[in-house]
């Protein structure tokens, strides 16, 4: 197991959130900051509130991340103390948001209503994408500098175990539905790896998905779905099997392949095409295609608005597309 290194800035710094644009989080100044690390990998992050009140955007090439009040569609604060922010997830019930950063090398945790920090998790440079368990007791984070994923007991704090045996693992990982198995791209091998919760070992690997970004699984564990970006294909995989069901062609650079709460749409961001596709499950067809977006990549999220859902441009707005019909509902901010 390697060591696990805690960076000795962060526990000089106390991060307050900002109440309007423009003005600084009390943080350490940016002489404090650690130089920027894995900075050749680029990546963008979205998340949206359970009650869709916010949106918490970041690009890992710039320092600090922009939160979205999405009911006045508007910048509501930025915070500034971050080098490489690599992924943003809310806690179950929204009081909390989590924040990774590669160079850093932590996981933060954020009071949701006044963006000041509780917590910092201390990981190894690298940390990268990670994934809440649904009985939000657990965090599994990717590090691809190290080919390992952190598991963190966020009751205690304590880091349960370090698990080996990936190969530059980045954003893409999720969890069952039954917080029975955790699902990595296992980016340089072109597979995914399947984690077993109970025994925190690797049980499983899922090839046929060159160039694995975005990942989604389906409610009974069945298919997984993941965007091929070398290809230029979302892949659907037989969990039980390890089998290559389909491939589906889609745009340039699919990123994205994030499976609808019903589990009868796929919409994938296709970065060089500048769209998004929306495809069937039952068919495996293209049944539209959303034009008009900036570089849209995997950050996607679902509106609880029916036929609706989030998707992340380049320069960090965010577009709410109506996928059932095909067109750009709004922009945030206006």
């Amino acid at each position: 197991m390697k060591k696990i290194c805690v960076i000795a800035a962060l526990s000089i710094f106390v991060l307050a959130g900002v109440s309007a644009v423009g003005k600084k989080d009390s943080a350490a100044s940016a002489a404090e900051k650690p130089a920027a690390f894995d900075m050749d990998i680029t990546n963008n992050s979205l998340a949206i509130s359970p009650n869709e009140d916010l949106a918490i955007v970041s690009y890992s090439k710039i320092p600090g991340i922009k939160v979205y009040d999405l009911k006045g569609r508007k910048l509501i604060a930025e915070l500034s103390e971050f080098v490489t922010p690599r992924h943003i997830a809310f806690s179950k019930d929204g009081s909390r948001f989590y924040v990774s950063d590669s160079s850093y090398g932590s996981i933060r945790e954020f009071d949701s209503a006044t963006r000041s920090l509780v917590k910092t998790y201390p990981l190894e440079q690298g940390a990268f994408g990670f994934t809440l368990t649904n009985d939000g007791k657990r965090i599994f984070c990717n590090n691809q500098a190290n080919s390992t994923v952190t598991v963190i007991n966020l009751e205690t704090g304590a880091i349960e175990k370090v698990i080996e045996g990936f190969s530059r693992p980045r954003q893409g990982i999720v969890v069952d539905s039954q917080d029975a198995f955790v699902y990595v791209t296992n980016f340089e091998g072109n597979d995914v790896r399947v984690v077993d919760t109970t025994t925190l070992e690797i049980v499983k690997t899922l090839a046929g998905i060159p160039d694995v970004r975005a990942i989604s699984v389906d409610k009974d564990g069945k298919y997984l779905y993941g965007a091929s970006s070398s290809e230029d294909t979302i892949n659907v995989v037989d969990i039980a099997t390890g089998d290559l069901v389909t491939s589906i062609k889609v745009g340039k650079e699919p990123y994205g392949s994030k499976l609808s709460p019903d589990g009868t749409l796929i919409l994938t961001g296709e970065k060089v095409s500048n769209q998004v596709s929306v495809i069937d499950t039952a068919t495996y067809q293209v049944l539209r295609v959303i034009t008009g977006l900036n570089e849209p990549r995997q950050a996607i999220s679902y509106s609880a608005t029916p036929g609706q859902a989030y998707v992340l441009n380049a320069d960090l707005s965010v577009t709410i597309i109506d996928y059932a019909n095909g067109q750009i509902v709004a922009n945030i901010p206006e």
